[in-house]
C-alpha cells in the first residue's frame, strides 16, 4: 500500500480552498510531498449559470488566491517544486459544462489561464482534458500543459502515450498522463473476471491491478514528472 511522503505516493491532486493553501504547502514541504491542486474548489454547478459555465464565477472563485500570504506561498512553492503545477478545469469538453467550450476552446482556456497567471505569473497552469478529445485546429497559447487521462477504451495504452506526446509537442505545451482506476477497465455489463469490479457509472468496469501496473509502467515512461490516478 501507498504511504504518505515515501517514493510509492510523492504528489496530491485535489481541490484546496484559499483559506487552506498556506497550511496544505507548508504540510506538503515538511513531509516530502507535491501537490497540483484545482485552486478554484467546488462543485461543478458552483460555475453555472443557467445551466452554462460562468467565467465570471470560477474568477471569483479562483481570485480568492489573490492575498499577499497566498501569492508569497504558491511562487516559493513554484520555485521549490512543492507546487509542481495547478488545475484550471476538469475535462472542459465535458457536457456538464452547458456547452461552453464547444466553441473556441482554447481561447476560452487561454482566458483562464491568463486570469491565473495574473496572480501568479510563475505557476504552470492548464485543464485536464484528454488529448485525443480536444477539438481540433485549436491551440492553447496561455496554459503551460494539458493533463490527459487513459482509459481503456483508447486503445493501445503505448500508441495513445506516443500520441499525446506527438500532440504536445506539436502544440508547444508540456502534457501528464493519469490513469482511470474507477472507470477505465475493459467496459461492460456485469464487469467480468479480466475487470477490477463495477465501475461508478454506465457499462463503465475498474481497472484491474495488471492494467494499472502496465499502464503505469507505460504512461510513467512519457510524462513530464507527473502520473496520476483518479480515485
Amino acid at each position: 500500500s501507498a504511504t504518505i511522503g515515501t517514493a510509492d505516493l510523492t504528489c496530491g491532486i485535489g481541490q484546496i480552498a484559499a483559506t487552506d493553501i498556506v497550511a496544505r504547502l507548508n504540510w506538503c514541504r515538511a513531509n516530502g510531498m507535491r501537490v497540483f491542486p484545482n485552486l478554484a474548489p467546488g462543485n461543478f454547478t458552483t460555475f453555472l449559470t443557467n445551466g452554462v459555465f460562468d467565467p465570471v464565477k470560477w474568477k471569483a472563485k479562483f481570485g480568492l488566491t489573490n492575498t499577499p500570504a497566498i501569492k508569497s506561498a504558491i511562487a516559493s512553492a513554484v520555485t521549490d517544486d512543492v507546487m509542481p503545477g495547478c488545475i484550471l478545469l476538469d475535462e472542459p469538453h465535458n457536457n456538464k459544462w452547458g456547452g461552453y467550450f464547444d466553441t473556441n476552446w482554447s481561447t476560452k482556456l487561454d482566458d483562464l489561464a491568463d486570469y491565473a497567471h495574473s496572480i501568479h505569473p510563475t505557476l504552470p497552469v492548464g485543464p485536464v482534458e484528454p488529448w485525443n478529445l480536444a477539438p481540433s485546429g485549436h491551440t492553447l497559447s496561455e496554459c503551460d500543459f494539458i493533463g490527459s487521462q487513459y482509459w481503456n477504451a483508447y486503445g493501445d495504452c503505448e500508441a495513445w502515450r506516443d500520441g499525446g506526446l506527438n500532440y504536445a509537442a506539436t502544440k508547444g505545451h508540456k502534457i501528464y498522463f493519469s490513469i482511470n482506476i474507477l472507470d477505465g477497465g475493459v467496459r461492460g455489463r456485469p464487469c467480468g473476471s479480466n475487470t477490477g469490479g463495477t465501475g461508478t457509472f454506465g457499462e463503465n468496469c475498474r481497472v484491474t491491478p495488471e492494467q494499472l501496473e502496465e499502464w503505469g509502467l507505460i504512461l510513467g515512461e512519457g510524462t513530464t514528472g507527473l502520473l496520476s490516478m483518479w480515485k
